[in-house]
């Protein structure tokens, strides 16, 4: 969100980014180190924050020495994207961003008359703004209108509304009406969280808003469904909920598509079962598709599921679903983040930087079937290509570990305690931790992994893991058998996740 907050307040999102994180109090010495920034200036920046209505006596604490100069800072029980949005909220950019969105133009008059400002003053902002707009490739017309692929300025205003706060920006009668009507025939058989929710209602929000002022989708791709699956069953519900409810949506079909891939791409609607492998997407028509797909499906299969042919359909629909957001929405996302710091947010573990090396060696410029693909050309390159090999290590990582779901690491655990009814106890406690990820066994044989013992007992054989555990009551002893167990399946799925 730095794009459209102003350079003060975004220091001051700095700080109070780096407070959130650290979960304890922090001198200002520190914060300074942090930071970077003056003594000075971290100081103003602290006393500043009092006037951040989300930062309330529960939320923020600041302590005094006893010359009243401010000496240490705690923030907790908050996310920075309901802290930070009070300076968001602020900005002539958002209200300019919002004020175009709800009208589908500019409205000089209002926006000044509104907000107290000069017409410089719009003229300067409206020329930040359209400098923004076209790191997305939008423009601004003559007339103030919002010029750009419909698809994409859809993807736009929902990240940009999604990631600014957790709140409904709009009318509260628009939320209730569209979370009637969702309640009452749209996904009968859907469960949503409240952040899904919320979501879904916004996405519907915002096709609306964008029908309502002439602006319409007009893409529409053939779909085969396995009948009576749980993506005919999704597909034919958002049908009935715009003919019924949206009736004045000028291209119905072509709207219910958007929804619908928009929504399965972005998790907002999770069929169950998650691992469904019962759609076939015809893109034929789209130039360079097929072979990009084939391409990618084919190394996926190879790299990460041992040509298993059984997993194909289902890398074939995932990744037919992200070369369409590529081609009709893609958006940097990471530009609607309050802070964004590349080398935490990209933190890896060794395996999912294995995972990564994979990736960039099946997207290689080096490799022939990626020099001579045009879709390749256009898109994966400089930046951009950067960021959409994120979003494919990402999109694999999830089709890994959905796959892994159905597979569970057990530890075998012989517990091997003789005092009186202990033994029982210690197993419950054992099993209430870990659940079906442990196996207690009641005999040692090789394929045990750990030995769980109150003492060393004459004529037992040798293990490489035990670990001595005198009662079940013992916290400190207990924490250390759960991070002793822990470790175990921690390095099972470790040894399962080498290619």
């Amino acid at each position: 969100m730095k794009l459209f907050i102003s350079d003060i307040d975004n220091r001051k999102i700095e700080v109070l980014a780096y407070l959130i994180k650290e979960l304890k109090e922090v001198k200002i010495s520190d914060l300074v180190v942090a930071t970077g920034l003056s003594d000075k200036t971290v100081r103003g920046i602290v006393l500043s924050l009092k006037d951040n209505p989300y930062l309330d006596e529960t939320k923020m604490t600041i302590n005094y020495n006893e010359n009243g100069k401010i000496i240490s800072i705690i923030v907790s029980n908050i996310s920075l994207a309901d802290a930070a949005f009070f300076y968001l909220e602020k900005s002539v950019i958002y209200i300019m961003i919002k004020e175009l969105f709800l009208r589908g133009y500019l409205d000089k008059n209002k926006i000044c008359t509104t907000n107290f400002i000069s017409e410089a003053t719009f003229t300067r902002y409206k020329n930040q703004l359209k400098n923004i707009l076209q790191t997305f490739h939008f423009t601004l017309s003559k007339e103030n209108f919002l010029i750009g692929d419909e698809y994409r300025i859809r993807n736009f205003y929902f990240l940009f509304f999604s990631f600014a706060h957790s709140k409904w920006f709009f009318s509260e009668e628009s939320y209730s009406d569209i979370e009637r009507s969702l309640s009452t025939s749209f996904f009968e058989n859907t469960k949503f969280d409240t952040s899904k929710k919320s979501m879904v209602c916004l996405l519907v929000f915002i096709c609306k808003i964008r029908n309502t002022q002439g602006f319409y989708v007009d893409q529409k791709t053939p779909i085969q469904f396995k009948k009576n699956g749980s993506y005919e069953r999704i597909y034919k519900e958002i049908a009935n909920y715009i003919n019924t409810y949206c009736p004045y949506f000028k291209n119905k079909a072509e709207e219910t598509q958007f929804l619908f891939f928009f929504s399965i791409r972005g998790q907002l609607i999770v069929p169950n079962p998650y691992l469904e492998e019962e759609m076939i997407i015809d893109i034929d028509r789209f130039e360079h598709f097929k072979e990009t797909r084939d391409y990618l499906v084919q190394n996926i299969l190879s790299e990460f599921f041992d040509d298993d042919n059984e997993r194909r359909q289902l890398v074939n629909q995932d990744v037919t679903m992200f070369l369409l957001y590529v081609y009709f929405s893609f958006i940097d996302s990471r530009k609607f983040l309050y802070v964004y710091d590349e080398e935490n947010y990209y933190s890896r573990t060794n395996y999912e930087k294995e995972l990564l090396d994979k990736i960039k060696g099946i997207m290689s410029p080096t490799k022939q079937k990626i020099r001579n693909n045009l879709f390749f050309k256009e898109w994966f390159h400089g930046e951009k290509g950067d960021v959409l090999i994120n979003q494919l290590f990402l999109l694999v990582y999830s089709l890994v570990s959905r796959v892994e779901l159905e597979n569970i690491v057990t530890v075998r655990v012989h517990v091997q305690i003789s005092k009186v009814y202990v033994a029982d106890i210690l197993k419950a406690k054992i099993k209430q931790v870990f659940a079906e990820n442990v196996e207690l066994v009641n005999f040692y044989d090789e394929s045990t992994d750990l030995i769980v013992s109150d003492k060393n007992y004459s004529n037992q054989k040798e293990h490489s893991l035990r670990i001595y555990v005198p009662t079940f009551s013992d916290a400190q002893y207990f924490d250390i058998l759960c991070e002793t167990i822990l470790k175990e399946i921690t390095k099972k799925i470790s040894q399962n996740k080498s290619w």
